[in-house]
């Protein structure tokens, strides 16, 4: 999506894999948000697709050598001042300790125009987007591989979403 939107020049990609290793730390991946150089009219968008979970602390993402919370990456994305700052995450948003709970249902009627809020997080080109593909108490899945068109199995959240870009 990313090389589809956006001038190469105009983009500084940094991709880490997270496989079992010594790099698979929390420590690891957040030494290598602190080391970006971002000037104050950047953008970042820090997107992960994988294993995660909820606990007594909050939502993490599951790396092979411990817990990574998501406001722990927040907190060191945002440190770096950027203009815009994005926090994609395709993970499950379940517990896995044995305690149960549940996220609570709020009926909603739908708007006419976009709310205020709703504008101001996702439409203005600043300040911080934080998104997360469950809710809490669901899990992530991924779609079967398809033969027409071919493709691999692949997360339905990062699915649509790139097919929403494309649109």
């Amino acid at each position: 999506a990313i090389a589809e939107n956006m001038p190469e020049r105009q983009v500084n990609l940094v991709r880490f894999e997270i496989d079992e290793d010594q790099y698979s730390s929390p420590a690891s991946l957040l030494e290598t948000i602190n080391e970006l150089s971002v000037a104050s009219g950047d953008v970042i968008l820090f997107y992960f697709s994988g294993h995660g979970s909820v606990d007594d602390q909050g939502h993490y993402l599951a790396l092979a050598a411990g817990k990574l919370y998501r406001k722990d990456i927040l907190s060191a994305l945002t440190a770096k001042r950027a203009r815009m700052v994005a926090l994609i995450t395709d993970c499950c948003n379940t517990r896995s300790d044995g305690y149960l709970y549940a996220a609570p249902f709020i009926e909603v009627t739908s708007p006419r125009a976009p709310t205020p809020l709703f504008k101001r997080l996702f439409l203005d080109s600043t300040g911080v987007v934080d998104i997360t593909s469950s809710s809490p108490g669901e899990s992530a899945f991924f779609a079967p591989y398809q033969d027409d068109p071919p493709g691999s199995p692949g997360s339905i959240f990062t699915g649509e979403w790139l097919k929403w870009i494309d649109k």
